[in-house]
This record gives structure tokens, sequence and C-alpha cells, in this order.
């Protein structure tokens, strides 16, 4: 217990002497994780970006908002499943992400002191993201496919399933590692987990509608991007009520990347003692 009052004491007494706010920016890549990659690969590293602050609180303390883009995107085919294999369903999608994070530096940091210039960090916090999976069918390519309402929302006879919404809350949560390259500029990698609200990120939760259905309710292409099993095996594998994804597992993604900040500083100050 005393351990955890001398740390708490500590933080506390370092936020008298809190460091000023930094700008900057990041790049590097998100993974998406779901029905389309049930086994969590890594081959689905799509670029990402995005613009960033910190105001730290103290030595150990700093609040981040942000706002990202990334891409999306992953397919059935070459999936070691057989049956996801078969399944052949594709999506890519756009990831337009704003929110904050707390971060905890384990060690204390401030960019220019000859001793805590680095220093790993943990970080939560929450966040809104916009997204519209598309699709390919022949020759239509990057069909919406909320609009379509694969699974049959919207449709008479599947009032259970309703559409989805393209805004979702997330949470992201993760690690990192900063450094102080000098007084005014700082380093920092970072890997960042999003837990999300929605199985629909790639446009998969539930079970298959019936594609006469979709045929004569929305035309060639909605029963096209609903079930493309037809291309693999002989008979498609799309029957009403059949299994079509895992609707008891959200979707994920993460960031991967590296990130660059200037502090901005009126008036050059040595460095406090420790």
């Amino acid at each position: 217990m005393r351990y955890l009052v001398a740390i708490l004491s500590a933080i506390l007494f370092s936020t008298a002497q809190a460091q000023p706010w930094e700008i900057g920016g990041w790049v590097g890549a998100a993974n998406y994780f779901g029905d389309l990659n049930t086994t969590r690969s890594f081959r689905y590293l799509r670029p990402a970006a995005g613009l960033t602050a910190r105001h730290n609180f103290s030595y150990y303390l700093s609040v981040r908002p942000f706002i990202n883009v990334a891409q999306l995107e992953a397919t059935d085919i070459g999936a070691k499943n057989p049956w996801e294999n078969a399944r052949r369903l594709d999506f890519k999608t756009n990831i337009y992400e704003a929110g904050a994070q707390f971060e905890f530096n384990f060690f204390k940091y401030y960019p220019g002191h000859k001793d805590y210039y680095f220093a790993p960090y943990t970080f939560a916090g929450i966040g809104l993201f916009y997204f519209s999976p598309k699709g390919t069918y022949e020759g239509f390519p990057d069909q919406s496919l909320d609009f379509y309402g694969t699974e049959g929302q919207g449709l008479q006879g599947y009032e259970g399933k309703s559409k989805y919404g393209l805004i979702q809350p997330s949470i992201p949560y993760g690690v990192g590692f900063k450094y102080g390259i000098n007084y005014f500029w700082n380093f920092a990698f970072e890997i960042g987990q999003r837990r999300t609200y929605t199985d629909y990120l790639d446009d998969v939760s539930t079970t298959y509608a019936d594609n006469n259905d979709l045929l004569s309710e929305r035309g060639e292409v909605a029963a096209g991007l609903a079930d493309k099993s037809g291309t693999s095996v002989i008979e498609p594998i799309g029957r009403k009520g059949k299994q079509r994804g895992d609707s008891q597992n959200n979707d994920a993604y993460m960031f991967i990347g590296v990130y660059l900040t200037y502090t901005i500083r009126s008036v050059r100050c040595a460095p406090p003692k420790f």
C-alpha cells in the first residue's frame, strides 16, 4: 500500500511541473480483424496516418486528441479454412476516426532532460469512426454493401435484421515508447487496438438471406454481393438461414505507427531538476 501511495504522490507532485502542448502527426499501417480474418493474420496491413496533439499534465500523465484515416480490407480467397475459402466474400473500407486518449508514462518523461528523455507508456481512450464497406461483383467494383442489405436488412420477412450505422464508437488502447530527440522534438512508436461495437466493418455478421428475395427486391448486384460461393463450388452455400458470419464477436482494427511531435514553448527554460 505504501508503494502505491508513493507512486500517486509522485504523480500528483509532478503535476505542478506541467509540460506544454505538442503537435504533430504519424504514419504507419492498419489491420482488420473479423469474419473475413478469423486467424488474425497480418497479411491485410494497409496504409494509415493521422494528426495529433498532446497536453502533458505531468511527467507521467497526458491527454492526446487525434484524427486518423486508414484503409481496411480483407478477402476469403486464400483462407486456410475451406468453408471460408468457398464463401469468397470480400470488402474494403476507409476509416475516418477522431477521439482522445489518456497516456500514462512508466518513467518520468521530459524532452531535453539528460536523464528523463524516454519512457514506455500505455494508453486508453474513446473515439468515433466512420466506415462504409464496399465489395466487388463481376463488372461492378466498389459497391456500397450497406446500401444493398446483403443479409436481408430492411426486407419484408427479415424484421430481426436492421440496417447498421456507419458512425460507431470505439475504445482505443495499447502501448508505446516515446523518445525526446531534443528540447522540442519527440519521437514515438505505438501499437494500438480499437475495440468496436459493430460486427459490420466487413458487412458480414449473421446468416444468409434468400438470394431470390434479394434478386427480386434489389436486383442482380445485391444477390451477387450477398453470395459469391457459386464461383468456387458447384452449388452455392448461401441458403436462407445458413451461417454467413459470427455475430458473437464484433470486428476490430489496430494501428501500428511512428509519431513525430513538436513541443510548443513560448520561452526556452532549463529543464527542471528532479
